[in-house]
């Protein structure tokens, strides 16, 4: 601890300017769809080679801090989530903000962030060596059945279950075109070799998110006047506060494990918070209409991932996320090898990043609190002049993500697909978790069985039985629970009309 608080001596204030700015910057980053933290990253990476180490790091987990907590902005105002890890904000941070409380989404996606951050940071600081422990035990057939895990949890929480498997099958099938990367061989490419690299994730999230929804308010013409916001209580009040407080401790400490498991990543502890929460929330038929724990569950997990990625990045050299890996590389240009001797060889490196950790954490709160209004202003815009802006962002978002206009056929084919998705009540989000998790879980099962040379005993040692045991349960126990009530209502039937 001692060398922890020696840090704050080697700090200068252009430490503290430099990690303020980068979080503003991270937060506009994070916001426009197909950039995020991972880009912004890499391009701050070039700048940052010159720099002193702790100034470098500064800059570093500013920019990731803000951008995890940016993709919130776009997917609640324009349900265009600005990166994977907010797909789940837009399920009721959207439809919140079209009830002219766009104030107040933002301002419990901010509250959320904010503390989800605080306790990865905590965690980071007083954790990252015996956590480390745990995720060096995760191999190819524990990634295998997590990836299955986070696949039946997002399908089995459609109210029709064979919609949910059909969903997160057609996000599967995506996964698995292109060029097998093992073999070489061409699978699903259409006639066209512009698919060989596979779907562009963001082309399709932006495309079933953002485009579905342009369509959709191109139809409703009576939607098109602006959308009055109210902004009184951009700040969470107690009432709000006091209802997600469980919400956001449970979803932090989801976010921080899944964190650690390296290639694991923010979007999947967002989608397990959020169907964690939903599971086991008595307003679960509400969410999806704009509840606050739909916006509290997934912000405070992706923000507290940030942390547990770090987690194996610094430990172990291994990096829980492509953001953490650009980061690993970034350290490295500075003579700070990532590893077990970080500690000792570069503590006062490993200290900087607690505690910027800390003030990005911060500075995001604040800048976020302070500019809800003006975010929320966007919406009252004029939806003539808001739909084609919003449609400029989309294009601009996809191109930039791979530099391929190919991708922008891609993103317009997937808003029709979403869109007619919805109409049959089959869910976009299970499919974007199939498109995250398909190539995950493909490559995972076929290096597992290559490892254990064919042997499928592998997927049940313990901790893949751990994860089959939770699938089981969260599958299962929304639908037991269900017929539960149905037997006692069905009793209560009977026994009052054998008294009548």
């Amino acid at each position: 601890m001692a060398e922890f608080l020696s840090i704050f001596t080697a700090l200068t204030p252009f430490d503290y300017i430099l990690c303020i700015f980068s979080t503003f910057a991270g937060i506009i980053v994070g916001a426009i769809p197909g950039l995020g933290a991972t880009m912004a990253v890499a391009i701050l990476t070039s700048f940052t080679a010159k720099m002193a180490t702790l100034p470098s790091i500064a800059v570093l987990v500013g920019i990731y801090v803000g951008a995890v907590y940016g993709g919130s902005i776009a997917a609640i105002l324009m349900k265009v989530p600005g990166t994977a890890a907010a797909i789940m904000t837009a399920n009721d941070g959207y439809p919140l903000a079209q009830k002219g409380h766009a104030g107040q989404a933002i301002g419990i996606s901010a509250y959320s962030s904010f503390i989800g951050g605080i306790i990865g940071s905590i965690l980071l600081l007083l954790g990252c060596s015996a956590f480390s422990v745990i995720a060096v035990k995760f191999s190819f057939p524990e990634y295998f059945v997590l990836s299955i895990f986070g696949l039946c949890v997002i399908a089995a929480t459609d109210e029709n279950l064979l919609k949910g498997v059909i969903s997160a099958a057609f996000g599967v099938l995506l996964a698995g075109t292109g060029t097998d990367y093992l073999t070489g061989t061409k699978r699903l490419l259409l006639g066209t070799t512009e698919l060989m690299s596979g779907y562009d994730v963001i082309a399709v999230l932006i495309g079933i998110f953002g485009m579905c929804e342009l369509m959709k308010q191109i139809l409703r013409m009576k939607n098109l006047e602006p959308n009055k916001q109210e902004l009184k209580h951009i700040f969470p009040t107690k009432e709000i506060r006091s209802r997600i407080h469980k919400t956001i401790a449970k979803s932090s400490l989801i976010g921080m494990f899944i964190g650690i498991l390296p290639g694991a990543g923010a979007q999947i502890s967002a989608f397990v918070a959020y169907e964690t929460e939903k599971n086991s929330n008595p307003r679960s038929k509400e969410f999806g209409t704009g509840v606050w724990e739909g916006i509290a569950a997934p912000e405070s997990a992706n923000n507290a991932t940030v942390g547990g990625t770090l987690v194996p990045a610094l430990a172990l050299g291994v990096p829980g996320d492509p953001t953490a890996a650009v980061i690993i590389s970034a350290l490295a240009l500075h003579g700070v090898i990532c590893g077990p001797m970080i500690f000792h060889d570069s503590a006062e490196a490993v200290n900087g990043i607690y505690v910027f950790m800390f003030i990005a954490n911060i500075a995001m709160f604040i800048m976020a609190i302070t500019m809800a209004k003006f975010f929320s202003k966007i919406l009252e815009v004029d939806n003539r002049i808001l739909v084609p802006l919003v449609l400029v962002v989309c294009v601009i978002g996809t191109f930039s993500s791979s530099n391929r206009s190919f991708c922008i056929l891609i993103m317009v084919a997937m808003g029709v697909i979403g869109f007619l998705m919805e109409k049959v009540g089959l869910s976009p989000a299970a499919a974007i978790l199939g498109v995250v998790l398909g190539q995950l879980c493909e490559k995972n099962l076929r290096s597992a069985l290559v490892m254990s040379k064919g042997d499928w005993g592998v997927f049940f040692r313990l901790i893949p039985n751990i994860f089959w045991i939770l699938t089981i349960i969260m599958v299962f126990q929304p639908r037991v629970k269900k017929f539960i009530k149905w037997r006692k209502m069905k009793k209560a039937a009977k026994a009052e009309s054998g008294e009548q």
